[in-house]
């Protein structure tokens, strides 16, 4: 199982992003501030529905869309397995009373308890190290 392709609109730093990722290991380097740990919170996201870093939804959706009548953010995957390519899509829409997410899984509305299992990640954050480094 493997990421072929991410796509963002509107999520945390990028206003639009369109990345295809080949069959070898992907190196992302950049300066300071400039979506790395982003990205690689959107790829979580996809897999859980769940941000790591965000205590709401609502923090996800870039500044710059909250000027926006309808402000929302996408966060599309298309993932390749032995035998079959899925595509994962993730909106979330603000509306004046609540922040919808809508969830589907090659073009059929889920929940978000559907996605375990459709991309398999593992994280680990800086902050982990205190499992090991920490006192006992």
């Amino acid at each position: 199982m493997r990421l072929t392709h991410l796509s963002l609109t509107n999520f945390r730093n990028y206003v639009r992003l369109d990345l295809d990722l080949s069959n070898d290991i992907t190196l992302l380097q950049a300066d300071n501030a400039q979506g790395k740990t982003n990205l690689l919170e959107a790829i979580y996201y996809l897999a859980t529905a769940n941000s790591p870093r965000a205590r709401a939804d609502r923090e996800l959706i870039n500044w710059l869309a909250n000027e926006e009548q309808m402000p929302f953010a996408r966060l599309e995957a298309q993932i390749e397995g032995s035998d079959v390519l899925r595509e994962v899509n993730i909106v979330l829409l603000k509306t004046p009373d609540r922040l919808q997410k809508e969830i589907r899984i090659n073009g059929v509305k889920r929940r978000a308890r559907d996605l375990i299992g459709q991309l398999k990640t593992v994280l680990f954050m800086p902050e982990d190290i205190y499992l090991i480094a920490g006192s006992p």
